[in-house]
C-alpha cells in the first residue's frame, strides 16, 4: 500500500524537526555533543554513535509496527528507497566535502585512500574497508586519522536497515500466520537476536579478534535493543512519581560515560548506557511533572537535533583535516569551540538547503519512481568525480618512470661521483602509485607449506623458474619486512634454478613466544617452525634482527632457539637478516617533493640511531649453516639513512622498502648471497 506523502516515514535516521517529537531530537544533540567533544579532546567514551544506532532502530522499528497494526505498512522497496532518498544526497556532499579538504590542505599520500574510501562510504561498507585496513579508532595519531573514518556509523547503520525492514516483516508474516500479536513476535525475534549478538561480542574480545570496533556483528545488539524498547515502551505504565527518577537517572549515566572513559567499547560496560538511554526513552521522555522532556525539548537542544545528521556528516572531516594540515595530534580548548562552531554552522547550511528541502519536497515524495530517481541520481553524482579522479591517478601511476631512477644500482654504477647524473622530476613511487609498492610472489603454496595458509591472515605463496624445474627449495618465513624484500631475494635464487617459498603472517616476527606475543602469532611460529623442519628445505631466510624507532637494532629475542632446531633438521643454509630501519615519522611523506638530481637526498636520520656498530647476531654466528645478509650499508650510505636513493623513495612509510627500491637492490643482494663461503 503506497503511503501518502505526509505520512510518517518507515525509516529515518537523521534528525527532522517535522517528523520526530522534541525530546528525541533533544537527546539526539546530547549524542552529538558528546561525539564532537570526544572527537575534538578525547572526552570520556565514545558513547554518543552507540545511542545514536539505538535511537536509530528505535525510531524505525516503532514506525514499521505502528504501521504494520494499523494495515498501513508500505512495501519493501518504498522503504528502501524512502531512506536511501533521504540519506544519500547529504551523504554524498559530505563526502565530497572531505574529498575537497584532503586535496586542498592534506600531503598527496592521503589522495588515493581517500578516494578509496568515498566510495566504500558512499556504498555502505566503510566499517568493514577499515576493519580489513586494520585501523585503531583509538589511536593516538589523529593527524593521520582519515576524513572519512566516522562514516563506519553511517556504513553500519546502511547495512542494519537494508536488512530490517525485511526482518520486521517476517515478523509481521509470522505473527498473521500464528494468529499471535505483532509486538510479541517482534520482541522475541529481536531479543534473539540481541543475545546472540552479545555472545559474538563475548567471545571476539575473548579471542582478541582485532577487528572489533568496526563489525557490524558486534554492535547488532544495540539496534536489536532499540527495537525492542520501540515494542514495548506504548505498554510500559509507570508511575509519574517515578517518571522523573527514572528518566533523570539514565540521562545522568549517559552524561556521566560521556564526560568520563570507562571500560572499552564495543564491549559489556556499554550495556550500562544503553540501558540507561533505553529507560529515557521509554519513560524518560513522556510528560510528567519534574521529567525530563522539558529539559529535552529546549529549543537549543532541539534545534541542534535538527542538524544532527548534518553536524556527524561534516564536523570530523573539519576536525582531521585541520589537524593533519598542522601536524597535530590533538586541538586546544580554543580550537576545538572554534572547529566545532564552523562545523555546527556548515551543517546548519547543509540542513537548510540540502537535506531539508528534499526531504520536503513534493515531487520527491509522490511516487516510488520519483524516489528511485533521486537515489539514483545521488549515486552517479557522488560515483562520477570519485571515478575521474581514481582515472586520473591510474594515469599517474601507469606513466610513472622507473628507468631513470636507478636506485641501490647508483652504487655500483658509480654514478654517485658524477654530479651531471640526473634522475627525472619525480622521486618514484608517486603518491598515487605508492598503494600498488607492495611485492609477493604470484602462486599459491602446494605440499605440506599450504596447510599453514588456512589461518587467518597467514599467507604462503611461491614462485618457481620459468621452466617449471628447481633444483632446491629456499623458504622465507616472517612478517611485512620479510615480504617487502621479496624483490631482492628472488631474482636471483629463481635465476640460479630454486624454488621460492615464503611463510608470511603481518605483525608476527619468528621467534619463540614471550610475554608480548599474542596467542595467533604464538600458534603460527610453531607451525612454521614444525613444517619447516619437517621439510627440511636447503635454505631458510628470517631476520635475525629487528629495529627500533628510538633505540639501535638488536637480535631477535631467542631467534637462536629456533635455528638451532632448523640447524637439527637438516636445514643447510640459515640466513639471518638484518632488519631495515624503523622511523619515529613517515619517511615516504617527509621526503615528499625533494628533487632527484641528488643521488642521496630527502629526510636523513643518522644511522647510528638506528643501527649497532655491528650486526647483533654474534650468538647465530655459532651455528653450522648459518650466515648472515646485511643490507645497511645500501639502505644507509656513509653516517646517515636517507628517504632517496637515486631517485627513488626507500620507503613506504616509516618502516617498510619500497618494491621500486627492494628490487633494485636485486643484484648486490645476489652478489652476497654469492659470496658466502657456504
Amino acid at each position: 500500500m503506497k503511503p501518502s506523502s505526509s505520512a510518517a516515514p518507515a525509516i529515518d535516521v537523521r534528525p527532522a524537526a517535522s517528523t520526530f517529537r522534541p525530546e528525541i531530537q533533544g537527546l539526539r544533540a546530547i549524542c552529538m555533543l558528546q561525539v564532537m567533544g570526544f572527537h575534538a579532546w578525547q572526552v570520556g567514551s565514545p558513547i554518543g554513535v552507540d545511542v545514536f544506532l539505538m535511537i536509530s532502530a528505535y525510531l524505525l522499528a516503532g514506525s514499521f509496527i505502528r504501521r504494520s497494526e494499523s494495515g498501513t505498512m508500505p512495501s519493501l522497496p518504498d522503504q528502501w528507497l524512502r531512506l536511501f532518498k533521504r540519506l544519500l544526497p547529504p551523504l554524498v556532499l559530505a563526502i565530497w566535502f572531505a574529498v575537497t579538504l584532503t586535496y586542498m590542505f592534506l600531503p598527496r599520500t592521503r589522495r588515493p585512500e581517500i578516494l578509496e574510501q568515498a566510495i566504500a562510504s558512499l556504498f555502505y561498507f566503510q566499517n568493514w574497508r577499515l576493519l580489513g585496513n586494520q585501523t585503531d579508532y583509538y589511536a593516538a595519531e589523529h593527524s593521520l586519522s582519515s576524513p572519512l573514518m566516522h562514516l563506519w556509523s553511517m556504513s553500519m547503520q546502511g547495512q542494519v536497515f537494508l536488512i530490517w525492514p525485511l526482518l520486521m516483516a517476517a515478523c509481521v508474516l509470522i505473527a498473521r500466520r500464528l494468529g499471535k500479536r505483532i509486538r510479541v513476535i517482534a520482541m522475541a525475534g529481536f531479543g534473539t537476536l540481541a543475545v546472540a549478538s552479545m555472545i559474538w561480542l563475548l567471545v571476539a574480545r575473548a579471542t582478541e579478534y582485532q577487528g572489533l570496533y568496526f563489525d557490524t556483528r558486534s554492535r547488532i545488539w544495540e539496534f536489536a535493543l532499540g527495537s525492542m524498547v520501540a515494542v514495548v515502551a506504548p505498554l510500559v505504565r509507570v508511575p509519574d512519581r517515578w517518571k522523573a527518577v527514572i528518566g533523570w537517572g539514565g540521562l545522568g549515566t549517559i552524561v556521566l560515560f560521556s564526560l568520563v572513559s570507562i571500560g572499552t567499547y564495543p564491549g559489556p560496560m556499554a550495556t550500562i548506557p544503553m540501558l540507561a538511554a533505553a529507560t529515557v526513552l521509554t519513560v524518560g521522555t513522556a510528560d510528567a511533572p519534574g521529567g525530563l522532556a522539558r529539559f529535552l525539548s529546549l529549543r537549543p537542544l532541539v534545534a541542534l537535533g535538527d542538524i544532527s545528521y548534518a553536524l556527524y556528516l561534516v564536523h570530523w572531516p573539519i576536525i582531521a583535516v585541520y589537524l593533519g594540515a598542522r601536524e597535530q595530534d590533538q586541538l586546544s580548548p580554543a580550537e576545538g569551540v572554534v572547529l566545532i562552531m564552523v562545523s555546527i554552522g556548515t551543517a546548519t547550511l547543509l540542513t537548510k538547503w540540502v537535506d531539508a528541502p528534499l526531504r520536503r519536497l513534493p515531487w520527491t515524495n509522490s511516487s516510488l519512481w520519483h524516489k528511485a530517481a533521486v537515489v539514483a541520481t545521488s549515486l552517479a553524482v557522488g560515483v562520477a568525480p570519485i571515478a575521474f579522479l581514481e582515472h586520473r591517478q591510474d594515469v599517474r601511476a601507469s606513466e610513472s618512470p622507473v628507468g631513470d631512477h636507478p636506485g641501490a644500482r647508483v652504487f655500483s654504477a658509480g654514478e654517485l661521483d658524477d654530479p651531471a647524473r640526473q634522475f627525472g622530476v619525480d622521486t618514484v613511487p608517486i603518491p598515487e602509485a605508492r598503494g600498488e609498492s607492495w611485492a609477493g610472489l604470484p602462486d599459491a603454496c602446494d605440499g605440506a607449506y599450504a596447510a599453514i595458509d588456512r589461518r587467518e591472515k597467514a599467507t604462503c605463496a611461491q614462485q618457481l623458474p620459468d621452466d617449471g624445474v628447481y633444483t632446491s627449495t629456499v623458504v622465507a618465513i616472517g612478517d611485512s619486512h620479510m615480504e617487502q624484500l621479496l624483490p631482492a631475494i628472488t631474482p636471483g635464487y629463481l635465476a640460479d634454478g630454486a624454488r621460492v617459498v615464503t611463510l608470511l603472517l603481518g605483525g608476527c616476527q619468528f621467534r619463540p613466544p614471550t610475554d608480548d606475543q599474542v596467542e595467533t602469532c604464538v600458534a603460527w611460529n610453531q607451525d612454521v617452525l614444525a613444517t619447516v623442519a619437517a621439510e627440511a628445505p636447503d635454505t631458510v631466510l628470517f631476520y635475525a634482527t629487528a629495529a627500533s624507532a628510538d633505540t639501535p637494532d638488536v637480535a631477535v629475542a631467542g631467534i637462536e632457539e629456533y635455528v638451532r632446531v632448523l640447524a637439527d633438521a637438516g636445514v643447510t643454509r640459515l640466513i639471518g637478516v638484518r632488519d631495515n630501519p624503523r622511523f619515529p615519522f613517515d619517511m615516504y611523506e617527509c621526503s615528499l617533493g625533494v628533487t632527484t638530481t641528488n643521488p642521496v637526498t630527502g629526510c636523513m636520520v643518522s644511522r647510528s640511531m638506528i643501527y649497532s656498530e655491528t650486526m647483533p647476531d654474534a650468538d647465530l654466528s655459532e651455528i653450522e649453516g648459518y650466515m648472515s645478509l646485511d643490507l645497511s650499508d645500501v639502505i644507509c650510505t656513509g653516517n646517515v639513512c636517507p628517504g632517496v636513493i637515486g631517485g627513488v623513495n626507500v620507503y613506504l612509510d616509516d618502516n617498510h622498502l619500497t618494491r621500486e627500491f627492494s628490487e633494485s637492490m636485486a643484484d648486490i643482494t645476489r652478489e652476497r648471497l654469492r659470496s658466502t663461503s657456504i
